[in-house]
């Protein structure tokens, strides 16, 4: 999965398809991840990147949890060897 997939496809995938797709999107969180899942279907990725902002600032997730969320991102300044290809593009 290279592309990214129209919001309709990604709602049809099946858990582990889903799954690496928003990984990429927000980086490898599984509390972040399987909560987007649970709450499927979306109208569109503006819906799914809001709805994962209001998770991440609700008191919906222990600490831990939120904690995981923020670890999943990479570092700004992280050597170009610890960053995935799409992480590097962004921080270039």
């Amino acid at each position: 999965m290279s592309a990214l997939l129209t919001i309709e496809q990604l709602n049809k995938e099946n858990t582990n398809n889903f799954i690496h797709a928003i990984n990429v999107l927000f980086e490898t969180a599984p509390p972040l991840a399987n909560r987007l899942l649970a709450a499927r279907p979306y109208r569109s990725y503006s819906q799914l990147i809001d709805y994962a902002e209001t998770i991440c600032r609700s008191s919906e997730l222990e600490h831990e949890d939120k904690l995981q969320i923020i670890n999943a991102h990479p570092r700004i300044g992280a050597s170009q060897t610890e960053l995935s290809a799409l992480s590097l593009k962004e921080q270039g």
